[in-house]
């Protein structure tokens, strides 16, 4: 007969503090929580960040603050636990506080942890020297941390230095916050060189793979075959650009290959640097005549698909776009399919359309308007890769497609104009400056 699971100590006190949490007992579960900590302190951690990620991250900060008025002598617990409070509060873009947090648990436990948290906040001010000097610090401490070198990574490509920034952004697939996996497989992962067929696969988000099929051409160009594996909803729109192969779907059987390669990796692959970025439009836009020279068509999108982790910082309700779609000369056309959609009911003048089965049928949808306005979301890289006029309103989280060294655009889109917001969750003034441009747009003749 097998031995039942044995709990560890931390799982003993930690479910006890549960127990007591639930029951009003807050004193008493502040001192279990306290112990769960000392008998493991980075799965306490852990716990608390699951906690606030349940969506209760008053309770977790809570407790924490608790651990640290108990830590009973515990350096390294009170350092961890005001980092963790310092997460907490970056998650819910309290960037501020997040800082003071960081910088707090940097005076107790000097790690490379919280030195790379501080120089995060002081990106994310655009504090690029301040950035450097921190995330300098924190790789001195701990030259392997996967978390720091993302940090690393992102300030690189910020300062517009493709090329090392992709070298370096190969650490994602050690980052446990990034959670990515590579594929398994028993071939070499592709280097740039040698002849044969070369899988790729997609990675992350759709706008990401949309972004990476500019990059079909250059291997075609190499000699090499190529199958491209890639969300259901995109395969069509791959398949139209007539440059690939095989497009496959998740699940559907690969065939035989020499070589494999991320599609997020395609960048460092092709020594990408921000002046060699591969052209746009790469997608054929089928252009639909339009009788009413008087009237523009805009599309918008306002919200992001939700199983983003950053979505909550850069979706929008449609509510905040009320001074634009006041905008006269303009007919707008929904782009919202999935969440948020359901709102354009309020505003009845706002086109609608059934939802699209799949990307290329988005992609016919987009070329019967004059310019499409989205918040960063796949619609923008569609709109990009067709090289159709778009306006991105760029929440204060933006990845290495939109860096810091561009403001108003980016290289990968030159048909794209940025409006970044400047403080998180403030969209106000972001589309004050779109409303403005909009009236002024829609006094110009076609």
């Amino acid at each position: 007969m097998a031995e039942p699971d044995r709990k560890t100590p931390f799982q003993v006190h930690y479910e006890a503090a549960l127990s007591m949490l639930e029951s009003g007992d807050f004193e008493r579960a502040a001192k279990r929580f306290l112990q769960a900590a000392i008998a493991d302190p980075e799965e306490w951690n852990n716990s608390a960040n699951r906690i606030a990620k349940s969506g209760h991250p008053e309770v977790a900060i809570a407790a924490l603050r608790q651990v640290i008025r108990l830590h009973d002598g515990r350096k390294d617990v009170l350092a961890a636990s005001w980092c963790t409070i310092g997460n907490i509060l970056y998650d819910c873009g309290n960037n501020d506080s997040a800082l003071e947090h960081f910088q707090e648990s940097w005076k107790h436990w000097k790690t490379g942890g919280a030195a790379a948290n501080i120089a995060l906040m002081n990106l994310r001010r655009g504090r690029l020297d301040e950035a450097t000097k921190w995330i300098e610090i924190g790789l001195a401490i701990d030259p392997w941390s996967a978390e720091a070198q993302m940090v690393q990574a992102d300030l690189i490509f910020n300062k517009g230095d493709y090329r090392e920034g992709f070298r370096q952004y190969e650490c994602r697939w050690r980052s446990r916050r990034q959670g990515l996996k590579k594929l398994a497989s028993n071939k070499p992962e592709w280097t740039g060189t040698g002849k044969g067929h070369l899988l790729v696969f997609g990675e992350q988000g759709m706008g990401d793979v949309i972004l990476a099929l500019r990059y079909a051409r250059l291997i075609k160009e190499l000699g090499l075959e190529q199958t491209w594996v890639i969300q259901p909803t995109m395969k069509t729109l791959a398949e139209s650009m007539g440059l690939i192969d095989r497009v496959l779907k998740p699940g559907e059987e690969i065939p035989d290959n020499d070589f494999h390669i991320s599609s997020c990796s395609l960048p460092r692959v092709f020594n990408t640097s921000i002046e060699t970025v591969p052209t746009a439009p790469y997608i054929q836009a089928e252009r639909i005549w339009r009788p009413n020279a008087n009237i523009k068509d805009v599309g918008i999108c306002w919200r992001g698909n939700s199983a983003n982790p950053n979505n909550v910082f850069r979706s929008t309700a449609l509510a905040q776009w009320a001074g634009i779609l006041e905008t006269p000369g303009i007919e707008f056309h929904s782009f919202q399919f999935g969440d948020g959609e359901e709102e354009a009911k309020a505003y009845p003048l706002i086109k609608t359309y059934s939802h699209p089965t799949d990307w290329l049928q988005t992609r016919d949808l987009a070329s019967a308007v004059d310019l499409i306005i989205s918040v960063d979301t796949a619609m923008v890289h569609l709109a990009g890769a067709m090289g159709l006029p778009c306006w991105c309103a760029l929440h204060c989280r933006p990845y290495w497609a939109y860096p810091l060294c561009w403001e108003h655009g980016t290289p990968w889109y030159p048909s794209v104009k940025l409006f970044r917001q400047q403080k998180e969750f403030e969209w106000t003034p972001v589309f004050e400056k779109i409303a403005n441009e909009l009236g002024i747009y829609a006094q110009r003749t076609r």
